[in-house]
């Protein structure tokens, strides 16, 4: 393991360390010790802290809300209306690759996303059950969400799509039964 790796570690596992101790209220007075860290970076308190899912399942309180973007050389980025969003071709098909960013719900949730050109004709769709992860604004994300094109082999079996306007909606609804949904109108471009 690099350095770099383990001080990354380190502090997303310190950061799940606070708001496991003080709960949504951050920073809070709770003495809070990082003892060690082992090889899958799991985190001890001095004294010790009773760990219940509530203190993590809901970091940022208030209404819920989705923010759909996308990691473009490891820089996120939200997506709005009229952005592009690149068509990528991974192993095998043609796919694109959202990123969702969640507030007021839990971390473990079932995700619904559709892509259909703006006349309504269904391109792809998804619907699994993930767990998201936390940011340090208190934040989940869920980094690339893949959606695949029906019926696509490859970029020549969609390459006619190249430049035309599609629409993206993505519900998520946690195991509270709370949700949020967004949809964006955008353009396909090429993966480059």
């Amino acid at each position: 393991m690099t350095a770099t790796t383990l001080l990354g570690r380190l502090s997303v596992v310190a950061a799940l360390c606070c708001v496991a101790a003080c709960g949504a209220e951050y920073p809070c007075d709770n003495p809070v010790v990082l003892l060690s860290v082992d090889s899958q970076a799991q985190c001890y308190f001095d004294p010790p802290v009773r760990i219940s899912e509530s203190s993590i399942i809901t970091p940022l309180g208030g209404e819920p809300t989705l923010e759909l973007g996308f990691y473009s050389e490891q820089l996120y980025e939200p997506l709005a209306d009229g952005d592009d969003l690149p068509l990528g071709e991974p192993q095998t098909g043609a796919w694109v690759m959202p990123a969702l960013r969640t507030g007021g719900l839990g971390m473990r949730a079932a995700v619904r996303c559709s892509l259909d050109t703006l006349d309504g004709d269904r391109l792809g769709r998804t619907h699994v059950a993930v767990t998201f992860n936390l940011l340090v604004d208190g934040h989940f994300e869920y980094a690339v969400l893949p959606i695949a094109i029906a019926g696509a082999h490859g970029m020549a079996d969609v390459q006619h799509l190249v430049g035309s306007g599609v629409l993206l909606e993505c519900t998520v609804t946690d195991k509270e039964g709370k949700f949020a949904s967004s949809s964006v109108s955008l353009f396909f471009t090429e993966l480059g």
